[in-house]
């Protein structure tokens, strides 16, 4: 867990644009190129958007990285891979990008070099996010007040109602983990699964609706959620309650009960599914919690050096170093905070609805 934020004073100004981001991800030419992925590719690919973007913030390129990356879709790949693609080969465009918006080509000079080295440094290390996804409907909240370990999204006495009864009647966790994860916030230095998380928020209501293990393991009742589908879902409960009442237990579901489960869904359904639900990522500052200045270690001559000192069979050349800095920025740790992330160390991106990116007929 991250200790308590002290740092992140006299940062360099950012350019992101959380509307450029916005906009991009939600238009019909993203759509389009997502549409020509694998559909276990296109929540990797809103990622790898999302992340090209803070590396360009004016997004010049991105339809070249978007193409570079659609190459050898079927290509196996390792199990410290970025969200299903070539770790190489992702790093390689990201590399490539800003390359070409300097206005050079290769060779490049050692001072050239240190020229994109600096440039990746500063958008990923000091200008870096950090990635929250989340349901539309808490926008305002957070635009407000910040990401709150503290926030009140529920009232905890209903679910923990919710909760008792189904554990009485044999069905364990219909929340998933909700206990377990309350009282802080959790985000993560990459993006390649920030689709899923805000698609599935909050997720113990996804988790009750669909995606639990109380549901049955078919793609239209494990999707219910993500696609706002209320009659699905309203079926998914009815199951649910079926199961319940005829459980083998001393005290099955009696109907007050099953009132009080589907006026419990009907609540949070009108709130979580509701026209205001499209997920959402508020990319947090970096600094925030690792402060400005850059490690010794990462300075460009002295990281060349000690990636040479220390291999015996590689020889790591230029464009090998911002590779490796690149990865290092990105090395796919869950992070957790227990104090308030203020407004002013976030923006927020919208992004595409599953229905836009998974069409019914697409897998």
């Amino acid at each position: 867990m991250i200790e308590d934020p002290s740092k992140g004073l006299n940062r360099p100004p950012s350019d992101l644009d959380p509307i450029r981001i916005s906009n991009f991800l939600t238009s019909a030419e993203f759509l389009g190129i997502l549409e020509t992925f694998k559909p276990e590719k296109r929540q990797a690919l809103i990622g790898a958007t999302v992340e090209y973007f803070v590396l360009n913030p004016d997004g010049q390129g991105v339809e070249l990285f978007l193409g570079g990356l659609g190459i050898d879709q079927d290509k196996v790949v390792s199990s410290r891979s970025m969200g299903g693609f070539d770790e190489k080969r992702q790093v390689g465009l990201l590399v490539d990008s800003v390359i070409r918006r300097q206005g050079l080509q290769e060779p490049l000079t050692d001072a050239q070099w240190k020229l994109i080295y600096d440039y990746i440094v500063q958008k990923t290390y000091q200008q870096g996010r950090y990635y929250h996804a989340f349901n539309g409907v808490f926008e305002q909240s957070i635009r407000n007040t910040g990401l709150r370990p503290d926030a009140e999204i529920v009232d905890a006495s209903e679910v923990e109602n919710i909760n008792a009864i189904c554990n009485r009647c044999g069905v364990r966790l219909p929340f998933g983990w909700w206990k377990s994860s309350r009282g802080e916030i959790y985000f993560n230095e990459v993006p390649d699964h920030l689709y899923r998380y805000g698609t599935a928020s909050p997720e113990w209501f996804a988790q009750f609706v669909s995606e639990g293990t109380h549901v049955r393991n078919e793609r239209a009742a494990k999707e219910a959620f993500y696609r706002k589908d209320y009659e699905q879902a309203k079926e998914n409960v009815t199951a649910l309650c079926a199961q319940m009442k005829n459980a083998s237990v001393v005290q099955p579901l009696s109907e007050d009960e099953e009132r009080q489960i589907f006026e419990f869904f009907e609540k949070q359904w009108k709130r979580f599914a509701g026209e205001n639900s499209q997920p959402k990522v508020a990319l947090v500052n970096r600094s925030y919690f690792e402060g400005n200045d850059i490690p010794p270690r990462y300075e460009f001559g002295p990281l060349r050096e000690w990636l040479n000192r220390g291999s015996y069979s590689t020889r790591y050349e230029n464009r090998d170093v911002c590779e490796f800095f690149l990865k290092q920025m990105r090395f796919g740790n869950d992070l957790s905070v227990k104090k308030a992330i203020p407004p002013s160390e976030i923006v927020i991106v919208t992004l595409p609805n599953y229905s836009d990116v998974y069409p019914a007929d697409s897998q």
